[in-house]
């Protein structure tokens, strides 16, 4: 959908589409394993790409033949991709769950919040399957929330999906940190941990501008593995990659939504990862399901980092048609740059950022020094309110 550039492409050795138009999604399934077993390889694993292929990959896992594909139990599939059934869960099985409600209607919506009655009243109102920050708003009265409710009933969101309900959520006050982790027969594996730097701007209270890597040696980030591992375990995210996204709030973490999938952003975090903890979620993906001997020796948790890193989520404060992009050039020249990918061109329409869908690039920083990398992101900060775009 729009998080993936146009540009992208691949090559793949088989290409079997499932048709989730059929009305008996039981024979489109069937067709699917069909063609999965007609492939001239036996098929040891099944992952969703992107959170639209969760509840598929859970039912191919569950369904297919061979006894050799690592899954996880069929039954809670819908807590690993629902945000509602997924806070419902965690909290039945004992974990800190935000405070939330599912609403079709807003007689259901209002008559939430009138027996709530928040103080101060910050009530989270959002699409509740959807992704990258897509129609999340932050409301202050009963009437924002009319409003961002019926934005989102029923319009079709990010991912290509009608957004069917509401989901109404307590604000989380604190600091939002990622735990992205790997888990093979129930064991799991922390690959790194991340934290988010998201402001207000353009009229949204959220946007990401960026992550940086984080060490696993206080507290409070192995107060966040602990939590995090319990959640997995709650959804039973037995098998395979998780992207937890976390609040470190006053009194202690606290999940946002976790992902059974890899980090998204089309991996551009890969190469931070490598060089700060010599380590990346997508080869211990790899390791966890074709190479045992290889997953032993995947660390519990990433080691002191060796490089530091950050990875800058590019914001455009004006629209317009992009006649250049100057500050690349002074981008690459940073001491700490890495990589740098571009959602937009020369002649392209440049959009106000609000989400990651609106995002017009990312670069990737990497440096021993961590002042030299921060030194760099504000550098990049500084582009991005004069310097980086020239509108015609």
């Amino acid at each position: 959908a729009g998080l993936v550039a146009s540009d992208s492409s691949c090559q793949f050795d088989a290409t079997i589409q499932h048709d989730d138009t059929n009305p008996d999604a039981d024979a489109a399934l069937a067709d699917v394993l069909a063609a999965i077993d007609a492939l001239p390889w036996s098929v040891v694993a099944i992952l969703p790409g992107a959170e639209t292929g969760v509840l598929l990959a859970d039912r191919l896992s569950d369904s297919h033949s061979s006894g050799d594909t690592r899954k996880n139990p069929i039954g809670l599939s819908q807590a690993r991709r629902n945000k509602y059934v997924m806070g419902e869960t965690i909290r039945k099985a004992g974990v800190r769950a935000v405070k939330q409600k599912i609403a079709s209607t807003w007689e259901e919506a209002s008559a939430f919040l009138k027996g709530w009655n928040p103080d101060p009243f910050k009530v989270i109102v959002k699409p509740n399957q959807s992704a990258g920050s897509d129609d999340v708003f932050l409301c202050g009265s009963l009437e924002e929330v009319k409003r961002g409710f019926d934005k989102i009933n029923g319009a079709i969101n990010g991912l290509g999906v009608v957004n069917e309900g509401v989901l109404l959520q307590e604000f989380l006050e604190g600091k939002e940190y990622v735990v992205d982790s790997v888990s093979r027969d129930g064991r799991h594996k922390v690959t790194a941990i991340w934290e988010y730097d998201k402001r207000e701007i353009n009229g949204q209270f959220n946007v990401y501008f960026g992550m940086k890597i984080r060490a696993v040696d206080d507290d409070m980030t192995r107060s966040m593995v602990k939590y995090q591992q319990a959640v997995l375990d709650a959804l039973e995210i037995r098998n395979g990659p998780a992207h937890a996204e976390v609040m470190m709030t006053p009194t202690g973490p606290c999940l946002v939504e976790v992902g059974s999938r890899c980090h998204g952003g089309e991996g551009t975090w890969q190469p931070i990862a490598d060089g700060a903890v010599g380590a990346n979620q997508i080869d211990a993906t790899v390791d966890a399901y074709l190479r045992p001997d290889s997953w032993d020796d995947v660390a519990e948790l990433p080691g002191p980092l060796a490089r530091h890193g950050r990875e800058v989520f590019l914001v455009a404060r004006e629209d317009g048609k992009i006649k250049s992009i100057p500050g690349i050039d002074k981008i690459m020249a940073l001491r700490s740059f890495l990589k740098c990918e571009m959602a937009v061109q020369p002649g392209d329409t440049l959009s106000k950022t609000v989400d990651c869908f609106t995002r017009p690039g990312a670069v990737q920083l990497v440096h021993e020094d961590a002042r030299v990398v921060e030194e760099d992101y504000e550098a990049i900060r500084a582009l991005e309110i004069e310097g980086l775009f020239e509108l015609e």
